[in-house]
């Protein structure tokens, strides 16, 4: 037990001391609510205490994990990403307590609520289609606007190579910039036999994965899957 609260307060240090939370926190970025709202999503869906849940107190955590990844969705295309694959994980649960078409319905009405009127919104003012608005994050034809987008998926604010720019800093300049050596914390990722941990694990690789190739490579763009990580752990 006293090794296991060690660890849980290591974790608690890591999240906290790791370098770009200082950049995060004192600027106009606002990726810890999103980030915030996608990890906790996950943890109501993997934590081992809601597995067996009676049917309506489940149900009322599939609505809040569906309030929590759609909201978060729709801060920074990203997190559409990453609320999809936690909403997926906790449907999976639903579908495996057989609540699937009561967690259908929850889904669906949150959505309405929540997404919907933000895309019919963006696909006003910017004139584009309703699917463009929601999977774009610069929705519309206006000029220059894929040169934009580009001039904005090329920046970095590290310039070693990646991924050591995740831990390294080019400069003392950019020491901010950086997720930290918390990440060698995969070492002590052991998810044994549990099924919903690996799932949450290949969660956090796949959405690492697909930042890799159509994301920006600083380092916050990262921090999703590294807690997640840290939640699995």
């Amino acid at each position: 037990m006293t090794e296991e609260i060690d660890l849980v307060q290591s974790l608690v240090v890591l999240i906290l001391s790791a370098p770009v939370i200082i950049f995060l926190i004192g600027s106009s970025k606002y990726q810890l609510l999103p980030i915030s709202m996608t990890s906790l999503a996950l943890s109501l869906a993997i934590y081992p205490s809601r597995r067996n849940l009676p049917s309506g107190e489940a149900l009322k955590g599939f609505s809040l994990i569906c309030i929590l990844v759609m909201v978060a969705s729709q801060a920074k295309l990203n997190y559409l990403l990453g609320g999809g694959v936690v909403g997926l994980i906790a449907l999976i649960l639903m579908f495996r307590m057989k609540l699937i078409w009561h967690s259908i319905a929850v889904g669906l009405s949150a959505a309405l609520i929540i997404i919907v009127p933000v895309m019919a919104l963006k696909s006003e003012l910017y004139g584009s289609g309703y699917l463009e608005a929601l999977l774009s994050p610069l929705a519309g034809s206006s000029p220059g606007l894929d040169s934009f987008e580009n001039s904005i998926r090329g920046g970095r604010d590290n310039y070693i190579i990646f991924p050591f720019s995740l831990i390294i800093p080019s400069g003392i300049g950019t020491i901010t910039t950086i997720i930290g050596m918390g990440i060698i914390f995969v070492i002590f990722l052991k998810p044994n036999h549990d099924k919903w941990l690996m799932l949450a694990v290949m969660a956090s690789i796949a959405v690492f994965v697909v930042t890799v190739v159509i994301g920006l490579r600083n380092s916050r763009s990262y921090l999703e899957p590294y807690f997640w990580i840290l939640i699995v752990i």
